[in-house]
């Protein structure tokens, strides 16, 4: 049997339109009567988006310790940007960390990420306090990372002086 269509006649097409407009005198959706936009976004602090020094931060185990050495970080002069140097450390009871080891690809410069390592393992943590009676060496180890976040300047094309 051949398809059957639906007839629908042409004066039929537009007779469900006119009762929702007939309640709109305008034509027009109702809308807010006074529209005024409210700036809603404050300004951002400008100082905490792009720092003028590098900084650390500790992850891990380690970020509920403190740190008895400070850490002096200068910017580093680069070609490019430099991303962050992370260092996993292996931290024993007294504060001092048995391993360095540093993470992912490093930051771009192999000058950044050595000084991150000699800092790194130049660390000295608060101690735990001593429990009596543990016997395990391995009670009181701590993982963490050590994440320094270089402050790149852009390198200098001066040439070096001649001796």
């Amino acid at each position: 049997e051949p398809p059957r269509f639906l007839e629908m006649r042409f004066e039929q097409l537009a007779t469900s339109f006119p009762a929702p407009i007939a309640g709109n005198a305008s034509g027009r959706p109702a809308g807010p009567a006074n529209f005024a936009p409210e700036l809603l976004l404050t300004r951002a602090d400008e100082t905490g988006l792009f720092p003028d020094h590098s900084t650390f931060r500790l992850a891990g185990a380690l970020a509920g310790r403190a740190l008895k050495t400070p850490i002096d970080l200068p910017s580093r002069s680069h070609a490019e940007i430099l991303t962050n140097s992370v260092v996993q450390l292996l931290v024993d009871p007294e504060g001092i960390p048995l391993s360095t080891i540093l993470l992912g690809p490093g930051s771009g410069s192999k000058e950044a990420d050595d000084y991150a390592l000699q800092r790194a393992r130049a660390a000295r943590f608060t101690p735990l306090p001593f429990t009596p009676g543990t016997a395990s060496p391995l009670l009181g180890l701590a993982w963490g990372e050590l994440i320094f976040e270089w402050h790149t300047v852009p390198a200098t094309n001066v040439p070096a002086p001649k001796p």
